[in-house]
């Protein structure tokens, strides 16, 4: 149970938090980065048959100011060992402290600024979200806990946190204070069999009961799954079932990106475009600071050979984003390169007929905020 009252006088101080196996070629740089600012470090072994163990522990003599808490558990799936690692930290952390712990896995880089205090990221009571990028990729995430909070992991692959409180709000840490960068060359990303990765997710979600928070997560889990390996029949019947879950709206991010892939497939698998445009004005109406809507709007509105629609969509896409309050939740998108989409379907509208002046404005405010 978290008491805030108490917690107020107790010091602050992060524990790196990463379960590990077979990262020889990556353990080093990562924690390099990060003991900069960790105060211990709490590491889970899975099954390691290279070196990492003897690097970890030859690094850790050699940095004696970071205690470290290791362990070693059986890989069952990446939620039971995230959970195995955090039940560590909370067991084998000193007391009489506030400790928070630092998630990153072997194949990622911690980056800070200068004059970074790790007390910036220590937020009572929140989910705390960090910037990942890997490639051209961009997002954040829940990268730092409160270890007094009850949380645990679900999903045997793609894991996810869920918090014993529903009423807690999130904090983004601001990338240029801190950000973390991935390599995508872990262990996860070499000998994952995302065929194999989606029989298991279909057999966990087989057997959890309907109308159960899980059972939602999983079902969005496998649409996005099935995305990734290009099945999009499957994607599409798996977001139109998640949408149709009574818990769908428990996670906003999640229902954001649902209403907005659904929207998208609808017009690219079945031709319904005011079907599409449905879904899309509702994920607008619903979460109006998430940028990719009003692309799939635009998308719509230039194959219905709407200038007018497909001008108002990305006009409003982009006052968003000046008002620096967006949020993106397609996971293959940065903010530029939705507001590439936003110019490119500007630019395939120039060909239909009944054009606005709003346009030439709107490229004018593209080239100036990209």
């Amino acid at each position: 149970m978290y008491y805030p009252e108490k917690r107020k006088k107790m010091e602050p101080k992060v524990a790196l938090c990463m379960i590990v196996r077979d990262e020889e070629t990556n353990m080093v740089q990562s924690l390099d980065s990060a003991l900069k600012f960790v105060d211990a470090a709490v590491i889970t072994d899975t099954g390691s048959k290279d070196r990492t163990k003897s690097i970890i522990f030859d690094y850790f003599e050699n940095h004696p100011e970071i205690p470290l808490y290791f362990s070693e558990t059986k890989f069952v799936d990446f939620s039971q060992a995230r959970n195995f690692n955090y039940e560590q930290a909370k067991r084998s952390l000193p007391k009489g402290f506030h400790w928070f712990g630092f998630q990153m896995d072997a194949d990622d880089e911690v980056v800070v600024a200068d004059d970074f205090d790790r007390r910036e990221i220590c937020v009572a009571g929140k989910k705390i979200l960090i910037t990942l990028s890997r490639n051209s990729v961009v997002m954040t995430y829940i990268a730092v806990f409160d270890l007094e909070l009850a949380f645990k992991y679900i999903m045997p692959v793609h894991e996810m946190p869920v918090f014993e409180r529903n009423d807690l709000s999130s904090v983004s840490i601001p990338p240029e204070r801190i950000r973390l960068i991935s390599r995508h060359n872990g262990y996860r990303s070499k000998y994952a069999d995302k065929n194999k990765e989606i029989e298991d997710m279909l057999r966990y979600s087989s057997m959890l009961p309907e109308e159960t928070l899980e059972k939602a997560i999983s079902i969005h889990r496998l649409a996005t799954m099935c995305s990734d390996v290009n099945d999009h029949e499957k994607a599409r019947n798996f977001f139109k079932m998640y949408l149709e879950h009574p818990l769908s709206m428990k996670f906003s991010s999640l229902h954001c990106l649902a209403l907005q892939r659904y929207a998208a497939y609808l017009v690219a698998l079945d031709e319904k475009m005011l079907k599409g445009l449905h879904y899309a004005f509702l994920c607008i109406y619903m979460y109006p600071s998430y940028l990719e809507a009003y692309s799939v709007v635009a998308w719509i509105g230039s194959r219905l050979q709407m200038p007018a629609l497909v001008t108002m969509a990305c006009t409003c896409g982009l006052m968003m984003y000046m008002k620096r309050e967006t949020r993106w939740t397609a996971e293959r998108d940065t903010v530029p390169g939705i507001l590439l989409k936003f110019a490119s379907s500007v630019n395939e509208s120039r060909r239909l007929p009944t054009l606005r002046f709003e346009e030439t404005l709107f490229f004018e405010q593209i080239r100036k905020h990209s």
